[in-house]
């Protein structure tokens, strides 16, 4: 692949052959993948219904996780379910303040395939404080033990987006499994629904949020060219305790602090933060109404 077709070449990123990934994407999907590699994204791998960036921090990534979703208490105990790629948890260790970060990931292959493709993203799996489970995310929260391990932050990465589509996301049962995995005042963070989807009921998806963790509860939005209508949604919600100010941050990242990652985020910053949770006036009326 020549660099002036617009094509990386070998040096920039990794050459990824079909027959390589036949054992990995024959478990998932039944054609072989297509490879492309550009120079201003890094490797887009494309498989029907499957995108993945390498090179760019993702706008998911840098807006699941940050310390100043508890903008008064430090966070120590983290939880993922899914992210089994890695990038989540390479964004996390820039947090000095994390002393645990617990994944629960169903598909071991899914981590193999990236440590060995996408070593960039898998990287986070390198940070000492990662603690790896392979099984089910929603059976993992049914048996998180009360008595012995608290969350602060719970990132959910594994289920369809909170909307017309959701499926665990949407159970009362298992929202309240979360809430009762976190600590008081602890935060959960899902993707949801993006805003143009016109059966996304932003209301009712509010309400149900509120009556499952009685806290506070946020809707914010950031553009991402690899989802359906090129924006992602994310529901954060925090337990009964002291409110959280979802919005502003007041922990910034040190951006001395790289973690294990290679570098700053690309995307993330302050400004961009604060800004994702500005409404357009038709989402604005999206808030009210709820049918719940």
């Amino acid at each position: 692949m020549a660099a002036e077709n617009g094509f990386a070449s070998a040096h920039e990123s990794p050459t990824i052959h079909a027959q390589d990934l036949d054992q990995i994407t024959t478990h998932l999907l039944s054609s072989p993948p297509i490879l492309e590699m550009e120079n201003h994204n890094g490797v887009s791998l494309n498989i029907p219904g499957c995108q993945c960036f390498q090179q760019v921090n993702m706008d998911m990534v840098l807006l699941s996780y940050n310390d100043y979703v508890l903008p008064k208490q430090a966070v120590r105990n983290v939880l993922l379910i899914g992210g089994g790629d890695g990038g989540i948890l390479r964004e996390i260790s820039r947090h000095s303040s994390v002393d645990r970060i617990d994944i629960c990931e169903i598909d071991k292959m899914v981590i193999d395939a990236y440590k060995r493709f996408f070593p960039d993203i898998a990287i986070g799996y390198e940070d000492p404080r990662v603690n790896l489970h392979i099984g089910d995310g929603v059976e993992f929260l049914k048996n998180v033990p009360q008595a012995q391990v608290t969350y602060d932050a719970i990132i959910l990465d594994a289920f369809q987006c909170v909307g017309p589509d959701e499926k665990e996301a949407g159970d009362k049962c298992f929202l309240e499994s979360v809430a009762k995995a976190l600590r008081p005042g602890g935060v959960m963070c899902c993707p949801a629904e993006s805003l143009w989807h016109t059966e996304f009921s932003l209301s009712d998806c509010i309400a149900k949020c509120r009556e499952a963790f009685k806290g506070s509860v946020s809707y914010a939005w950031c553009t991402t060219p690899a989802y359906a209508s090129g924006m992602i949604g994310f529901m954060l919600c925090s337990t009964e305790g002291p409110p959280v100010d979802f919005i502003h941050p007041v922990n910034p990242l040190n951006p001395e602090n790289y973690g294990v990652a290679k570098g700053p985020p690309l995307f993330y910053n302050s400004e961009v933060h604060t800004a994702a949770f500005c409404m357009p006036s038709f989402a604005k009326k999206k808030m009210f109404g709820s049918k719940i």
